[in-house]
């Protein structure tokens, strides 16, 4: 996060972090009109994007982010300048815990 250890072309938190900010603008300002998208991805980006809808910062949304389960859902809604989280990590099509699993 602090951009101290980059090894070779490593991208920095803050360029991917803006990378991705520009991602979801772009979805919010083309999707604005009631659509439903969905957008499959890993960590990093539900990373970036719950910080953005919590207003939280760096290290807490790192910390949380790292309690992301594979092939889980989260949601965000939209509207305007609105972003909010909506579900967060959410299992239900993965019923059995054992399925469950981090990185």
């Amino acid at each position: 996060v602090a951009g101290d250890l980059l090894p070779g072309n490593t991208e920095t938190w803050e360029d991917f972090r803006s990378r991705v900010r520009e991602s979801l603008r772009s979805i919010v300002e083309k999707d604005r009109h009631g659509r439903i998208v969905a957008v499959f991805t890993s960590v990093g980006p539900v990373t970036v994007a719950l910080q953005q809808a919590m207003g939280c910062d760096d290290r807490i949304a790192l910390t949380t982010g790292w309690r992301v389960w594979n092939c889980s859902l989260t949601e965000f809604a939209f509207s305007g300048s609105r972003f909010t989280l909506d579900r967060f990590n959410a299992l239900p099509h993965l019923p059995d815990p054992d399925t469950w699993t981090y990185r």
